[in-house]
């Protein structure tokens, strides 16, 4: 990479106590780490289990990531995309394999 090319990609490292690195991903500079949160409102969320990620893979510029893990959600996906694939009005949730409950934000 010369001086003139921008970065475009910045790296995530988890650490856990007593270890040195734990997981480290690549993320783009338009990555969106989404909020996590405790539990699923039953009638009032729309909640997808992700077996196998990335749950879906458009074709923007941005990724949605794990507010957990940092794994990758929905790849090259905005959230308004997100969203429209999935067409809900509820509070959209999607649990990562590792457990965490992300919320795709509404805009």
């Amino acid at each position: 990479m010369t001086e003139r090319e921008p970065n475009l990609f910045r790296t995530l490292v988890i650490y856990r106590p007593g270890a040195r690195i734990l997981k480290e991903f690549a993320m783009s500079e338009s990555s969106i780490t989404l909020e996590t949160v405790e539990e699923v409102r039953p009638g009032a969320d729309a909640h997808i289990r992700a077996n196998k990620l990335p749950v879906m893979t458009g074709t923007d510029e941005g990724d949605l990531n794990c507010g957990k893990c940092g794994k990758t959600i929905a790849e090259k996906t905005t959230p308004a995309s997100f969203r429209r694939k999935i067409q809900t009005d509820q509070r959209l949730i999607v649990e990562c394999p590792c457990g965490a409950l992300n919320v795709v934000p509404k805009s």
